[in-house]
C-alpha cells in the first residue's frame, strides 16, 4: 500500500503523530503539516530550512498543478491518497490590529486573513478525500443551530435550547423553565485570542445573571435547559463506526455541569454500548452534515433517555483512547487509507452496530 497522506496538525499534536506512525508501518507516506505555519520564517531560516509554500497553477490548457513545498520537499497535491485536517486555525480576531493602529499590525491581520482563506479554498477543492471534511462543510458543521437541526431531524431528542443576543428572550425562557438553565458559548473562538487559553464552561444561569441580563448578553449565548444527567457520553463517529466512552461526570462536583472539568484519573472514562439506534443516529448525523468524523456530547438522563447537546467536527479523542483501549486511532488509519465515506449515503442500524462494542457503564 502506498501513497501520501497530509495531515494538516499543529505541532507536537499527539493524535496526528500516534496515526502517522500508524500509516508508516501501513506502507503509507504521512506528511504532516502545520497550518498555523506560514512561509519562510527567521527560525526556518536560522535552520536553512525553506519554509512552508502552497499553490494552484491553472495552465493556458485549464489544467490545474496544485502543490505544496514543506522544507523543499515538493507533495503532488493532485496524487493525495487522503487529507486528514485535525484543526484548522482561526483567523485573527477582527478589527484588533486596526485598533492598534499599527500599518505593520493591518498589514500582518490582512496578510493572515488572506492566507486563512487561501488554504481554506485550496483544502476544499482537492479531488482526495478530506477527513473529516472540507473546511466549507467544517465551518457548516460547527454551527449550533444547523446541529441542533440535523440531529432533530435523524431523530435525536435535544433539550429546550435558545440560541440569542436578545435579554428578553432570556427573561421569557427563565420563566418558562422557573430558572432550571444553563449557559454555554455559541463558539470557543476566544481560545486563541492573544494567545491566551480563555474558553467559557458551561454555567447555571443564576439569579445575577438574569438582573444584568443586558450585561450578560453583550454577545451571543446559548442559554439551555438543564439536563438530569445519569452519564454524560463523548461518540467519536470514524466513518460507520461509532466509539462511544461514558464519562461519569456526577461523581465530581466539579464537573457536574461541564463535563470538561473531570480528572480521567478521578471520574471513570469507560467503553460504553450506546442504547439500540442511537450509534446509527451518530453516523447519520455526522453524514447529514457532511463529515466522516465528528465528536458527540450526549446526556444519558436517569430514565434512560440519550440526549444530544453538541457535535465537534474536530474533537479530540486521544485522551479518551488511552483511558478505555477502543482502538480509534486504528479506524482512523483504515479511513484514510480507503477514503472517507460519502455525505449523506445511507446509513442502517447494522452499520453501525459494531461501534458500540463493550462493557456497558
Amino acid at each position: 500500500m502506498s501513497g501520501q497522506v497530509l495531515v494538516l496538525a499543529r505541532a507536537g499534536d499527539e493524535a496526528a503523530e500516534h496515526v502517522a506512525g500508524l500509516l508508516t508501518r501501513r506502507g503509507a507516506d504521512p506528511v504532516l503539516l502545520d497550518p498555523a505555519r506560514r512561509g519562510r520564517t527567521p527560525a526556518d531560516r536560522a535552520r536553512r530550512c525553506t519554509g512552508t509554500a502552497l499553490s494552484a497553477r491553472f495552465d493556458a490548457a485549464g489544467a490545474l498543478r496544485r502543490r505544496l513545498v514543506l522544507d523543499g520537499r515538493v507533495v503532488d497535491l493532485d496524487a493525495l491518497r487522503a487529507l486528514w485536517i485535525t484543526r484548522l486555525p482561526l483567523p485573527a480576531p477582527p478589527g484588533r490590529a486596526i485598533v492598534q493602529g499599527g500599518s505593520a499590525a493591518v498589514t500582518a491581520l490582512y496578510r493572515a486573513q488572506e492566507e486563512a482563506a487561501f488554504c481554506a479554498d485550496l483544502w476544499d477543492g482537492l479531488d482526495a478525500p478530506v477527513v473529516p471534511g472540507p473546511p466549507s462543510a467544517l465551518a457548516r458543521a460547527a454551527g449550533r443551530t444547523v446541529q441542533l437541526r440535523e440531529a432533530v431531524r435523524v431523530g435525536f431528542e435535544v433539550p429546550d435550547t435558545l440560541l440569542t443576543n436578545d435579554p428578553d428572550a432570556v427573561l421569557d425562557l427563565y420563566c418558562a423553565h422557573e430558572g432550571d438553565l444553563v449557559t454555554k458559548a455559541p463558539e470557543q473562538l476566544g481560545a486563541r485570542v492573544d494567545g491566551a487559553g480563555f474558553w467559557r464552561p458551561t454555567r447555571a444561569l443564576s439569579t445575577r445573571d438574569v438582573r444584568s441580563a443586558p450585561d450578560l448578553l453583550q454577545c451571543p449565548l446559548i442559554v439551555q435547559r438543564r439536563l438530569e444527567k445519569a452519564l454524560e457520553l463523548r461518540v467519536t463517529v470514524v466513518g460507520e463506526r461509532a466509539f462511544a466512552v461514558a464519562v461519569h461526570s456526577q461523581r465530581s462536583n466539579h464537573a457536574r455541569l461541564d463535563s470538561r472539568f473531570s480528572d480521567p484519573a478521578r471520574t471513570p472514562h469507560r467503553p460504553h454500548e450506546l442504547p439500540e439506534g442511537t450509534a446509527a443516529r451518530c453516523v447519520a448525523l455526522t453524514r447529514r452534515l457532511g463529515l466522516s468524523y465528528a465528536a458527540l456530547d450526549l446526556v444519558l438522563t436517569p430514565e434512560g433517555r440519550c440526549v444530544f447537546l453538541e457535535l465537534n467536527p474536530d474533537g479530540q479523542y486521544r485522551w479518551l483512547e488511552r483511558v478505555t483501549g477502543l482502538p480509534i486511532s486504528e479506524a482512523l488509519c483504515e479511513l484514510l487509507l480507503r477514503g472517507a465515506v460519502t455525505a449523506g449515503a445511507a446509513v442502517t442500524a447494522g452499520a453501525a452496530a459494531p461501534a458500540g462494542r463493550g462493557a456497558r457503564a
